[in-house]
Parts: C-alpha cells; structure tokens; sequence
C-alpha cells in the first residue's frame, strides 16, 4: 500500500551503530546518559511480505512472498524459507486506515491503544467496520482496523538480531490470535519461547495473497525454547520494550508502506470479516 516515498532510507546514520568500545559500554541494568529525549522518538521497522500487489521495485529486490523488514529494506526470508522470532511483547492497536486507492492522504489516520476508544469500538462490528469519504463518484471508504502486534527479534538467518514488528490485521487477524495462544499456553515469560514462521497461499476466490502459519521450531532450527544465556539479555529487551510501550514512544515505521489491500502482512479488506 504505497503512499509516499521514504526520504532516509540510505541514510547511514540510521543504520546499526558499529561495536561500541569497551570503556563505552553500560554495565546491565545501567541507564545510559542523555537518552531518554531521543527515547521518545524512536520508530521501529515492520516485518512485511512482498505481496504480488507491491510495488515492482519491491517485488524485483526481494521476490514475491519474501519477508522483510521495512523501510529499511532487510530481508528476512525468502518465499521458501521458515525463520525464527522471539516475541518480545505482544499489544494491539486499534487505527482507522484510508482506503487503499487513496494516494494522497496517509494510510494510517488515527490510532488508539484504548480498547473502550471510538475506533476500537468501530472496529468489531461489521456495520461500523467502513465509513464512505470524499467524493462518493470515487467511493473512497476508511476502514477501522484492529491491529494484533507483536514485538519480536528475529533469531535466525542474516537478520538475526534484528528487532522489529510483525501486525496482524483484517484477513490476517486470526494468525495473531493464534499467536497470543502460543504465547498464553507456554509456561515461560513471553520472551522464553520461539515461533516459526512460514508463508502460505490465500485466495478469496477473486484475489490472491499470501500469509504466515505460525509454529514450534524444529530442533533442527534451534527447537522452540531459547537457551539459558539468552534469558537475561532477552529479559533486559522485554523491560525496554514495555517501557517503551507504557510511555506510547513505539512507533511502527510506515515509510515506504506497499502491503496489499487488506493488512501489514497480507489479506484483502472485506467488509465480511468477522467481529473480533
């Protein structure tokens, strides 16, 4: 779902910072120094698949039914292969999107982290689901959407390390709730236990896209616990991150936005989806 032109994607001072020295770095738990403004101001990339609907560009660089993170543009598997994440924090959001042929205002209007808010109510009936705008020849509608959010760090391939978001919204809704239940049923934090994630074919019988299964690593890629050492590290992402999410400073990054019609990671938008 393009709706404007990143203006930082080559911008080297957004990229990873190079090894800190030693003297530089903060013993764990230690609070680094003149951060907290900048805090508030971070954005974090979302986990997206390159849809046959995406831009060509996009579908020439990473090949249709890739996942990657954008906009920064990494990937993070091809269409063939299963990667691994750890969930760091799971939240949802509700937002009111414009209508996908809508170029010229910006694809997520308004979001609420309120479950009793106006657009969280909106959102899970079917009659208040659209909402008619603008000229009614073009029939542009909004939509209100739920946004079933997961912070994760990918750990497998060459972006492991890497954090990001992976949402799951409209026809792809219900693979977030599959996702809270692996996460409800595991007798951990929610960072102790890993998720797979491959891609699937979905059609409604007039469009085409492709979605995630989700599901329990094999042994051969790593199995589904992480490993004792990773325990406090991944402990100290988790804190950050519902830190983070507590003051509201998570902001997904939607530059660059090209889902298709109907959600971050794949799915079409149908007025017949069914209440959540």
């Amino acid at each position: 779902m393009a709706k404007k032109t990143a203006t930082k994607k080559d911008n080297e001072l957004a990229a990873a910072p190079p090894p800190t020295p030693a003297f530089l770095q903060r013993s764990q738990g230690e609070v680094a120094m003149g951060v907290d403004s900048a805090s508030k101001y971070q954005t974090i990339n979302r986990i997206s698949i390159v849809q046959p609907q995406s831009k060509k560009e996009r579908r020439d660089e990473f090949g249709v039914g890739s996942s990657a993170m954008f906009p920064d543009g990494v990937l993070v598997a091809d269409a063939e292969t299963e990667f691994v994440v750890i969930p760091l924090l799971f939240y949802a959001t509700w937002e009111k999107w414009s209508d996908y042929n809508d170029n010229e205002s910006a694809t997520v209007m308004e979001t609420s982290y309120d479950e009793h808010s106006d657009l969280a109510r909106r959102s899970k009936t079917k009659e208040g689901r659209t909402e008619p705008y603008g000229d009614p020849e073009i029939g542009y509608k909004y939509s209100y959407v739920e946004s079933l959010n997961v912070a994760v760090i990918v750990d497998s391939g060459e972006a492991k390390g890497e954090i990001a978001i992976l949402s799951f919204n409209k026809s792809q809704h219900y693979v977030g709730r599959k996702f809270a239940t692996m996460i409800r049923r595991a007798d951990c934090d929610i960072f102790g236990r890993r998720v797979s994630l491959t891609i699937t074919d979905e059609t409604d019988g007039n469009n085409d896209w492709h979605g995630y299964a989700l599901n329990n690593p094999s042994e051969e890629m790593g199995g589904p616990w992480i490993t004792e050492d990773q325990y406090e590290p991944l402990k100290a992402m988790h804190e950050e991150t519902q830190a983070a999410y507590d003051s509201r400073s998570i902001v997904i990054n939607r530059e660059e936005e090209s889902t298709s019609a109907g959600g971050e990671t794949g799915g079409f938008v149908s007025d017949d989806l069914p209440p959540v």
